[in-house]
């Protein structure tokens, strides 16, 4: 199960940089419902599957019998959990967050309004007022902010599962898979 989660989350990964990429460009993929249900639904599969196995993880209770848990050494877990895990994944997970959070920040503090097209017009609104009526061009544009930030969420979520999940792959030799 691991290696199918690790592949799914680095598709995941790659298809939500695609994304990403497309919106900083201004190219709405929000037209394609179904795409952004898929990466939803992948986010919270892999969510669930990195929490059922950093519960069923054996380095989790080294770590809580460690020195690390008595001198609360900031984020000691993580190297914990992840020592067999390539450096070079870390850092390039590392740089996804941190790209999806600045992607994230940016997103939130140029578009305080969102894009809706209503009785045959487009507008930006603010909860239920309208604030500004807006050419179809801006529309699409507006629209292209909103899948950046959800592409920063995504690119955080899968690339934490990837990371979790890279022992699995067939990259390694680590992890034994048990089915």
């Amino acid at each position: 199960m691991g290696k199918f989660i690790f592949y799914f989350a680095l598709a995941g990964w790659i298809i939500s940089l695609i994304v990403n990429l497309l919106s900083n460009v201004g190219i709405d993929i929000g037209t394609i419902k179904i795409l952004i249900w898929i990466l939803h639904l992948g986010c919270m599969i892999v969510l669930i599957s990195s929490i059922l196995e950093l519960n069923d993880n054996e380095l989790i209770d080294d770590y809580q019998q460690s020195k690390f848990v008595n001198e609360k050494i900031p984020l000691s877990i993580i190297r914990t959990v992840l020592k067999d895990t390539p450096a070079w994944i870390k850092k390039v997970a590392l740089a996804g967050v941190f790209y999806g959070l600045l992607n994230i920040v940016i997103t939130l503090a140029i578009q305080t309004n969102s894009p809706q097209f209503i009785n045959g017009q487009f507008v930006l609104k603010d909860r239920d007022q309208v604030v500004k009526i807006i050419t179809e061009q801006d529309y699409h544009f507006y629209r292209a902010n909103e899948m950046r930030l959800l592409s920063g969420i995504w690119i955080i979520f899968y690339g934490f599962a990837t990371t979790l999940f890279y022992t699995y792959s067939e990259f390694t030799g680590t992890k034994e898979e048990s089915e």
